[in-house]
């Protein structure tokens, strides 16, 4: 016969609980792999609170305004505005970044070449047109030209910028992009050092071994996938990416 408790009734078997946290990501198509949190890595993260700097940068073209604030704590806010209304509000852990962003430049050569050759149809349009035979023929054609090369120069200007973007350091899923356009290039260029510097200071203060610290990074892909800054499947890949890392 099993034992009874003071009441009566049979006590169930007891079970250890671990307390460290296994942690599965499960996608569409890939298999399941394991890896352990320890206490150190599975923490909530804080709201930082000292603020260090702050930088803001308004894309007048795209109607963009985007506010970055660095806090001392290694942690880097982004803000960013569309047409006056809040689009994006998240936290990034710098020393999970990146030191070196990538970038790339678009610059629509077709349509600068197009806006030029029609400003040159409406001056030459216009000129024709001030022959008193020949006005009432040219005149709306210059009119039509230069309405056709101011909205192809705005296309231009609109569509051609220089992006700059920051990924995890191991998982190389992409967090923050900064998109310059006219205007706002030369402010975008000087504040990637600001970044770069902030990054290698939060990485110089992270004092975890290398496995502990991929544990941690990966921690950090699942918060940014709740929070919105990655979807799903690059949560899963750059996963993927830190998985393979371990030995």
């Amino acid at each position: 016969m099993p034992p009874n408790t003071a009441e009566g009734t049979l006590e169930p078997p007891r079970t250890s609980i671990s307390l460290v946290n296994p942690v599965q990501e499960i996608t569409d198509g890939l298999p399941a792999e394991h890896i352990y949190i320890g206490d150190e890595a599975s923490d909530s993260v804080g709201e930082p609170i000292t603020v260090a700097k702050r930088f803001r940068i308004a894309n007048w073209v795209r109607g963009v305004c985007t506010e970055l604030t660095f806090f001392e704590e290694g942690f880097l806010k982004v803000r960013e505005f569309k047409r006056g209304k809040l689009h994006k509000n998240h936290l990034l852990e710098l020393r999970f970044l990146s030191l070196e962003p990538s970038s790339s430049r678009i610059i629509v050569l077709p349509l600068l070449w197009t806006a030029l050759g029609l400003s040159s149809l409406a001056a030459a349009a216009w000129l024709i047109s001030t022959l008193d035979s020949l006005g009432q023929y040219f005149y709306p054609a210059s009119i039509l030209s230069a309405t056709g090369a101011t909205i192809t120069l705005l296309l231009f200007v609109y569509r051609s910028c220089e992006s700059f973007s920051f990924y995890t350091a191991s998982g190389d899923a992409e967090v923050l992009t900064l998109r310059s356009n006219f205007g706002c290039l030369r402010r975008c260029r000087l504040l990637l050092p600001q970044i770069t510097a902030a990054i290698r200071e939060a990485v110089s203060d992270d004092k975890l071994d290398e496995d502990t610290y991929l544990r941690a990074e990966t921690q950090a892909h699942y918060r940014l996938r709740e929070t919105g800054v990655i979807t799903r499947k690059a949560c899963s890949d750059g996963i993927s990416l830190i998985l393979s890392k371990f030995d």
